[in-house]
């Protein structure tokens, strides 16, 4: 494997712990309260501090879902990412996301929202994308006093915060509203699980069987093909906003993320993609595990700012 080092123990750790019992399942994150899973957060010494200019606020949306706002204090409207944290659609909240949220706030000057939707398996699909429109509502309401450019709207997230802003994407395409970019980083696209990697990844990290459980939660009762829980399977993806997918080689997700590239491409979207072929999922999770990390962060703020 072409892995880091650090990184390549990380993971030989990570999965022998689950092979003898003792390594994080989703049983144990199913028995495990809500309270606990919302404040999961990566080690300390794997991120980097918050940048000193980015002022962050919290405030509650009608529907009562939290969200956290990040910017870098500006004299005219700036605009705006939504920003959706991954876990697999069970696990975590702001402290998951905060240094992710707080980099892109800097690195771009442009206003970036974090939502503290809800979590599965209690609260299966539409859930957390009713959530996401609450936060999207909140921020209309409050453009004016807080000085965002709401015509200038991203929405973004990784692995499953990835799955629901593609989700959400094609939500607010199909409403009418435009969209100026979309950022979708190792993302979950295809809850049936039928590309290859989705099927038989046995590298490091979550596997098939693993996924397969936590798509069942986030799912619940409804169709798995449905285009917004299984992006990947919608009939029509034309007309989409300019779109980022960074995808990571070693990865159950990443052929999905792949082949969603090629069908934007193939249906007239603006589109980069991007492979780290030496990675494994969730490298923005933990950034100070991975040299040349900065270079990922560049393209990400590059694709932002050159959109919006």
């Amino acid at each position: 494997m072409s892995l880091p080092p650090k990184v390549h123990a990380l993971m030989g750790v990570t999965d022998f712990l689950t092979k003898v019992g003792l390594g994080v399942t989703p049983e144990k994150i199913k028995a495990t309260s809500m309270e606990k899973r919302l404040a999961s957060a990566p080690p300390k010494w794997s991120i980097d501090p918050h940048p000193a200019d980015v002022v962050v606020t919290d405030h509650e949306t009608d529907s009562g879902i939290r969200v956290r706002l990040f910017r870098v204090p500006a004299n005219t409207p700036q605009p705006f990412l939504l920003y959706i944290h991954g876990g697999g659609w069970s696990v975590g909240g702001f402290p998951s996301t905060d240094h992710i949220t707080a980099r892109l706030a800097h690195d771009t000057g442009i206003a970036v929202l974090a939502v503290e939707y809800r979590l599965a398996p209690e609260h299966p699909y539409p859930a957390a994308l009713e959530d996401l429109e609450s936060a999207l509502a909140w921020a209309d309401a409050h453009a004016g006093d807080l000085g965002f450019d709401m015509s200038r709207l991203a929405v973004g997230g990784d692995s499953a915060g990835g799955n629901l802003a593609a989700a959400l994407t094609l939500r607010l395409r199909d409403s009418g509203r435009p969209l100026s970019a979309q950022l979708l980083i190792y993302p979950a696209l295809d809850a049936t699980m039928s590309t290859p990697s989705g099927q038989s990844y046995s590298g490091p990290g979550a596997k098939p069987a693993a996924l397969s459980t936590v798509w069942d939660w986030y799912a619940g009762g409804a169709d798995r093909a449905n285009p917004e829980i299984s992006p990947l399977l919608a009939p029509d993806v034309s007309g989409l906003p300019p779109t980022l997918v960074m995808t990571a080689a070693y990865d159950v997700l990443h052929d999905e993320g792949e082949a969603y590239a090629v069908r934007l491409r193939e249906a007239g979207v603006p589109t980069t993609f991007v492979d780290h072929p030496d990675w494994p999922h969730a490298f923005f999770s933990l950034p100070k595990l991975y040299p040349g990390i900065d270079k990922a962060w560049q393209t990400v703020a590059d694709f932002l700012r050159r959109n919006l």
